[in-house]
């Protein structure tokens, strides 16, 4: 064995002693849900954590305790197992799992010390409950039904005194570690490029910036701020104080443009949409793609029934006009480290119709289905996986059935559709589909071993 592969050997057996360690103190309700309120409170990108100084803090020191005695050591023991391994961090990699996870007994801690862009190559990795403390076999290609803790390589610069950074940053509130604004804003690139942007900058850097609007879009019926009314008004049949027929030439007006790929296979769906009241005077249109299948392969990647990617367009009204935002844009959502989705400001988009503030283009990645706001973002996307370098020259310009509006689950709302079966492309179909319910999204059928994550994580992460 080389001097490399035994370093190599040593750290993975001390970081699964780690991570082994961890999970078993996990199993306790109350230190969980303290690692789940510290992770919220922490300032560093991602919600991460300094593991050793948290550990040698006030707030990590029972985790720490636990830790070491379900090992039969002491913390001082602990401490200097981790010393000979990597910086680390403590942190819950999947923005899915930081938006919907709450502490529950269902999560699974994995460890690492090899740099994250190489974990996706091993196809899968190790991990422990913290329901049981047994091990777990997590595969690293595709989405998986639990939240994942995961123990890995500082990937970000810390600074002298972390746990004092951490601990004096403000208290936050929340159930869950993140919140769907929080995602919006700390995942936004609305900082204005003014080389390469499609709308020119404004003075202060951003597009659109806080000038009179002059220009955008108008509806149909020129429904204005005014069509958000009082949950459950005349019109508002999903009671989420939105007229319906709002919701759909809002939903129509900003439909975006699709730019595919000469080598796609699988671009038959059945997308729904729903329409969510942000604000008085913002409203956020969230694209259900479902696609029948996935059909890339490469490296871990194998094909699956069903693709369960999504399209999430703000959209706001100012002075007369309707004006497109930004996009949150789905790309391998909820697989641990394959995951780039992000948000993307309006100006970093296309206009095919060559009015700024619409109908956006949005690349999509040959057979897997990410999405991207450009030809550039695509081909580096998952680790360079993605590819959209064969771009043809018809756009589809989505569709949008106002029947397909599946309604909205806040508070006080009505579903307006959950369990479907397929109609599009000729319909058949071997299953329904649930999109409320949680169940793993097939694309109704039953062709491959393996099925896309939930719709209704997503829903519920983006507080449909």
């Amino acid at each position: 064995m080389t001097p490399a592969a035994s370093i190599r050997q040593f750290e993975s057996q001390q970081i699964d002693l780690t991570t082994r360690a961890i999970a078993s103190a996990l199993r306790e309700d109350a230190l969980r849900r303290q690692l789940l309120v510290d992770l919220r409170d922490s300032p560093f990108p991602g919600h991460r954590i300094h593991l050793r100084s948290y550990f040698a803090g006030q707030r990590g020191k029972a985790i720490a305790i636990a830790a070491a005695a379900s090992l039969g050591i002491s913390r001082d023991s602990l401490f200097a197992a981790m010393n000979k391994l990597p910086d680390l961090q403590i942190w819950v990699p999947l923005l899915s799992d930081r938006l919907t996870w709450s502490g529950t007994d269902s999560a699974v801690v994995v460890g690492h010390t090899i740099p994250k862009e190489e974990v996706p190559s091993l196809g899968s990795i190790r991990g422990y409950s913290t329901a049981t403390g047994e091990a777990v076999l997590v595969p690293t290609g595709v989405a998986v039904g639990y939240p994942l803790i995961a123990v890995a390589p500082a990937d970000i610069a810390f600074g002298r005194d972390p746990e004092q950074r951490r601990r004096s940053a403000p208290r936050r509130t929340g159930k869950t570690i993140s919140t769907s604004e929080e995602a919006f804003s700390v995942m936004s690139t609305a900082d204005c490029d003014p080389t390469t942007a499609v709308i020119e900058c404004n003075n202060e850097g951003t597009v659109g910036g806080g000038e009179a609007w002059t220009s955008g879009v108008k509806l149909p019926s020129d429904y204005t701020y005014q069509c958000m009314v009082a949950a459950g008004s005349a019109g508002d049949t999903d009671g989420d104080g939105l007229l319906q027929q709002c919701e759909y030439e809002i939903a129509h007006a900003f439909r975006p443009y699709l730019q595919w790929d000469l080598g796609e296979d699988a671009s038959n769906k059945q997308n729904y949409w729903a329409a969510r009241r942000v604000s008085s005077t913002r409203v956020k249109i969230i694209h259900l793609m479902a696609y029948f299948e996935d059909a890339g392969q490469y490296e871990t990647w194998t094909k699956h029934d069903g693709d369960s990617e999504f399209i999430i367009m703000e959209v706001e009204y100012k002075n007369g006009w309707w004006r497109f935002n930004n996009a949150f844009l789905s790309a391998h959502w909820d697989v641990m480290y394959w995951d780039a989705s992000s948000t993307r400001a309006a100006g970093e988009f296309a206009y095919p119709e060559g009015a700024p503030f619409a109908h956006p283009k949005i690349w999509i990645a040959e057979d897997k289905h990410a999405n991207y706001s450009s030809q550039g973002k695509c081909d580096e996307g998952a680790n360079y996986q993605d590819n959209c370098n064969q771009p043809i020259n018809a756009l589809e310009h989505l569709g949008i059935v106002a029947d397909r509006n599946i309604g909205n689950r806040e508070s006080g709302t009505t579903k307006l559709i959950d369990c479907v079966v397929r109609t599009a492309h000729g319909g058949g179909g071997t299953r329904n589909e649930c999109l409320w319910t949680y169940n793993q999204f097939a694309g109704w059928q039953d062709k491959y071993e393996k099925n896309a994550p939930s719709y209704s994580k997503v829903l519920g992460a983006f507080d449909f």
